[in-house]
């Protein structure tokens, strides 16, 4: 496909750390999903994302998967070299297109990412063009983003995206995923290099420093439950009922505050004298019972002999 709009690949300098901002911020959620894999020639199709996904762009607005592919060597290098592989996720929402592209290193390192691809590999058609269905088990794109930094490079499109409005997300090769030697060797079997000029220019590329280190469900550089109001539960005088549980609670661990740990002690300390008088109340009744009932069998008439009549 020719496409003159093409600024990608490109080369990610670890040397770049101009702030995104707020504007950069990603949140995802990728949902289970069933599996179809077609050998393209120079990567895998992998169409596994026809799950429930939650994915938002704070530029763009929520949007919608509409391809991965999975190229080995990468496109994109990373200070002037290519990593292993490249899984490239593309999204598309507000006439734009999003692509998230992820680094792989050929590693024997145990992780959801390289269970992710051992799901795959293994099973995916030998020749150009073919397509298999793979069974799959708990599949979610969510297995191979990285907790990790990254990159947008604003205007950066692929020829088959072709839009001067998309934009990229990239991940640096030093936040790579992993991919075990075993699938790795079948992958480069599988596909042939794919052949690409790459951009070296640094303009619009922007670092967000927290990326999505938060996971699934987080919004990166945000607290989780944005847009949520919580109101604090108080008693008829305006006190939070909230410190009081917390004061009253002593089964649990002291807080860390030493004006709370003294209320929580003045707490535990007052139901534990409470505690002691009800069983000492409970001992002076059983003792002065049985002490009136000794008292009293004292007391009582002793039985007199039997007298004779005659």
């Amino acid at each position: 496909m020719s496409c003159k709009l093409s600024t990608a690949p490109i080369n990610i300098s670890s040397g770049i750390n101009n702030p995104g901002g707020d504007q950069t911020n990603l949140s995802y959620d990728y949902g289970l999903a069933s599996c179809s894999v077609t050998n393209k020639g120079t990567y895998l199709d992998i169409d596994c994302f026809d799950g429930l996904n939650k994915v938002e762009y704070d530029d763009i607005g929520f949007l919608e998967v509409t391809g991965v592919r999975l190229y080995s060597p990468s496109l994109n290098t990373y200070d002037g070299f290519k990593a292993d592989a490249e899984l490239i996720i593309t999204h598309s929402g507000g006439g734009k297109n999003f692509y998230i592209c992820i680094p792989i290193n050929n590693s024997e390192k145990s992780g959801s990412s390289a269970n992710w691809f051992s799901q795959i590999i293994p099973y995916s058609p030998n020749r150009k063009n073919s397509a298999i269905p793979i069974n799959v088990s708990n599949f979610s794109l969510n297995s191979v983003i990285p907790r990790a930094p990254y990159y947008i490079y604003d205007k950066g499109t692929f020829d088959w995206g072709c839009n001067a409005a998309d934009k990229m997300l990239i991940y640096h090769k030093n936040e790579a995923i992993s991919m075990k030697n075993k699938e790795y060797r079948k992958l480069r079997r599988l596909i042939n290099p794919a052949s690409y000029n790459v951009n070296s220019i640094t303009e619009y590329i922007t670092f967000n420093k927290k990326g999505t280190k938060a996971g699934p469900g987080a919004s990166a550089g945000k607290k989780a439950g944005k847009g949520m109001t919580c109101t604090p539960i108080v008693d008829q005088d305006g006190n939070s009922l909230e410190n009081k549980e917390a004061q009253l609670s002593w089964t649990g661990a002291p807080p860390d505050d030493s004006s709370a740990r003294d209320a929580y002690n003045k707490a535990r300390y007052k139901y534990l004298w409470i505690i002691l008088a009800i069983i000492g109340g409970i001992l002076l009744v059983t003792g002065l019972g049985y002490a009136f009932f000794y008292a009293f069998k004292k007391r009582s008439p002793q039985g007199q002999p039997a007298t004779s009549t005659g």
